[in-house]
């Protein structure tokens, strides 16, 4: 009897680490399930993640390209307003120019005008004196403010 009962011992002590390490692989089986679940749905999120970083790329590339076009077009209206202000620049010299010789050329009219011993009226297109020498204004016994 006692073999038996040693028998039945390591019998026992089989069945029991048997079940133990069923009951253990049972364990490691469901965490391993949840860790996949886990991994699955992680996975699952980071696709969606990843596609929205892939959609806010093409979206921030396609609003570079805009932008690039945008500049492009400023660069050019820039370019020509530049060349179209060095042209009023040129154009203002030579307003300035003119304006400085029709003074001259005024007052050397003037000054013949004033030279002369007869009286002389001078009149625009619309019959409204412009100017009168000294001896028109002595002659007919008027002032500057009267003609």
């Amino acid at each position: 009897m006692y073999e038996n009962s040693s028998q039945e011992i390591e019998i026992v002590k089989e069945v029991s680490e048997i079940i133990a390490q069923t009951i253990f692989n049972l364990n490691v089986n469901e965490r391993t399930a949840r860790l996949l679940q886990e991994s699955q749905r992680m996975g699952s999120e980071l696709k969606e993640q990843s596609m929205a970083l892939q959609q806010n790329a093409e979206e921030m590339q396609a609003t570079q390209e805009e932008l690039q076009a945008s500049n492009e077009e400023l660069r050019s209206i820039n370019d020509e307003m530049v060349e179209r202000n060095q042209d009023l620049i040129s154009l203002n010299e030579e307003v300035a120019k003119s304006n400085i010789m029709i003074s001259e050329e005024k007052d050397f009219s003037h000054a013949i005008v004033d030279t002369v011993k007869e009286p002389i009226l001078i009149l625009d297109e619309r019959l409204i004196v412009q100017s009168a020498n000294l001896p028109f204004l002595d002659s007919f016994k008027v002032t500057i403010k009267e003609t």
